[in-house]
């Protein structure tokens, strides 16, 4: 008698390894039901009503925040401006002041 291929399974191999495929099968369908039905429970109240009024409060809150945010600094950076021209002025005057008396006195 020939010896059998060894590239080719035997029949009990061969059977084990479509019922070990069969199972992984199995596997993946329940995980990705699971999958899915988590991304269900993650999308469901995302998409209630009472879910999209919070966001939307939530957005116009972070908006009006920033809006404050951005107003606040802008009157600081005027006031900051305010006091360099009141700074540069009084060292001008002071400057001009000075020269003036330097041309008297010559």
């Amino acid at each position: 008698m020939s010896e059998p291929d060894p590239r080719i399974p035997d029949m009990r191999k061969r059977e084990a390894l479509l019922i070990h495929i069969e199972g992984l099968q199995v596997s993946l369908t329940k995980r990705n039901q699971r999958i899915e039905e988590l991304q269900n429970m993650m999308t469901e109240p995302m998409q209630s009503e009472a879910m999209v009024r919070r966001i939307d409060r939530a957005r116009k809150e972070g908006w009006e925040a920033c809006a404050d945010l951005l107003t606040s600094s802008t009157h600081e950076m005027a006031r900051a401006l305010g006091r360099i021209r009141h700074d540069a002025m009084a060292v001008y005057f002071k400057e001009a002041e000075r020269a003036r008396g330097e041309s008297h006195n010559d």
